[in-house]
């Protein structure tokens, strides 16, 4: 492409700003959205997956489940929010778990929401009542301060609570020690006998905000219920996760007697929630994309109709280069050029702005203690780079065509 050829385009753009500047503002706001959502998509799709994954390979989870539903379905999960509550899940199914071959330790888990006071100060803080095993379950659970409760706390029903670190703070301060303190949940008082560090958020759930409590404490003395949401069971070593799983199965389906369809429960491995939560991610991801590409044919439908009108506007300058020498093919390369270059520029003004806003949802995410990889990659730009060159090729191709094919003779009369 030489000066003249450049010099040509440059004067066509800048001769009309406002013009330019409308053609451009389609392709912009299109090629943002491509980089926000691609480079979005990628950050939160590690971050599930890292989230998932922070449970450990071995762990396998069983859930209670609405009958003739998948575990991870949409269906399970609308059910139970709109008030449907299995209650055959048991301490005595975690028991029976626990002695199968492969397992190395089971936790509970039972969750309610109560108002929690210390000294005047009060917080509804989230209970998770689960078993002196959560620690060796869920290894992200660790204590700064005092220690977790013990087995015989789980059999005597005891008033003995762990502490999340953002609750010991509101309730406590941030330098006071909360161990040996007695808090009020709900009617009953009970000790604090342990502080966790502190661990940030998980999809927007902030585990410093939850206080654990012995399950059957939470069972008697909070909710008088008999049954449990969830057993997680943390596999051993040198046992296959998915054996494990397929064990449990079996022994839910003889001890609560259903057969497939109708199982009251749902067993899932680590590896099968992150190919769930991926294959989500994807199809969301995939989605969006085609919905931001939309907007490429808006920008395209401007720079073809802006090019058709600049095609009108310099008839006489096509007649005069045509008598001057040039070829239908230059002229058609000239317009194309121009097309491809407004959707150009447009597309390097919406990485540009794409990336602020990769940066201002990164900061935003981190504000809410989501710690998301909003890491840019090459994928988002160049995709929209992509689509624009393709936009301006599609788009612009029409009123090249037209332009190469004015007659100089009637180019010139006019």
């Amino acid at each position: 492409m030489n000066r003249a050829f450049v010099r040509t385009i440059t004067q066509s753009l800048t001769a009309h700003k406002v013009r330019t500047f409308l053609t451009l503002l389609g392709m912009i706001v299109s090629v943002m959205a491509i980089v926000v959502v691609v480079t979005i998509g990628e950050g939160v799709a590690r971050y599930v997956s890292d989230q998932v994954g922070s449970f450990g390979a071995q762990s396998v989870q069983v859930e209670v489940k609405v009958p003739s539903t998948d575990q991870l379905s949409n269906s399970n999960y609308t059910n139970q929010a709109l008030g449907v509550q299995i209650t055959t899940l048991t301490l005595d199914d975690a028991a029976a778990i626990a002695k199968l071959p492969g397992v190395a330790t089971t936790a509970v888990g039972l969750i309610t929401q109560q108002k929690t006071r210390f000294a005047g100060k009060s917080t509804h803080a989230l209970i998770l009542g689960t078993t002196a095993q959560q620690p060796q379950v869920d290894r992200n659970v660790k204590i700064a301060r005092g220690a977790f409760f013990a087995p015989v706390d789980d059999v005597a029903h005891a008033q003995v609570a762990v502490l999340g670190s953002a609750i010991k703070e509101e309730l406590f301060g941030p330098f006071a020690d909360a161990v040996g303190k007695r808090i009020k949940i709900g009617r009953n008082r009970y000790r604090v006998v342990g502080v966790l560090q502190e661990r940030g958020a998980m999809f927007g759930f902030s585990w410093d905000d939850v206080i654990y409590l012995p399950v059957t404490t939470v069972q008697k003395k909070l909710m008088g219920v008999d049954y449990v949401q969830y057993i997680t069971v943390r596999a051993a070593d040198d046992a296959d996760p998915q054996t494990v799983a397929d064990d449990i199965t079996a022994l839910l389906r003889i001890r609560h007697d259903t057969h497939g369809p109708d199982d009251d429960f749902g067993v899932a491995t680590i590896r099968e929630a992150q190919d769930t939560m991926d294959g989500v991610l994807k199809s969301v991801n995939i989605l969006l994309l085609l919905l931001a590409s939309i907007s490429l044919l808006v920008g395209g439908v401007g720079i073809m109709n802006v090019m058709l009108v600049a095609v009108q506007e310099r008839v006489r300058e096509i007649g005069l280069r045509r008598a001057l020498g040039a070829r239908a093919w230059d002229i058609r390369v000239q317009f194309l050029a121009e097309a491809v270059v407004i959707a150009l520029i447009g597309a390097l003004i919406g990485i540009v702005l794409g990336v602020a806003l990769v940066f201002g949802a990164t900061v935003a995410a981190h504000s809410r203690g989501m710690d998301v990889p909003m890491t840019l990659s090459a994928t988002g730009p160049l995709i929209g780079i992509g689509f624009a060159v393709i936009a301006g090729v599609v788009f612009g191709y029409y009123p090249a065509l037209r332009a190469a094919r004015t007659s100089p003779i009637e180019a010139l009369r006019q």
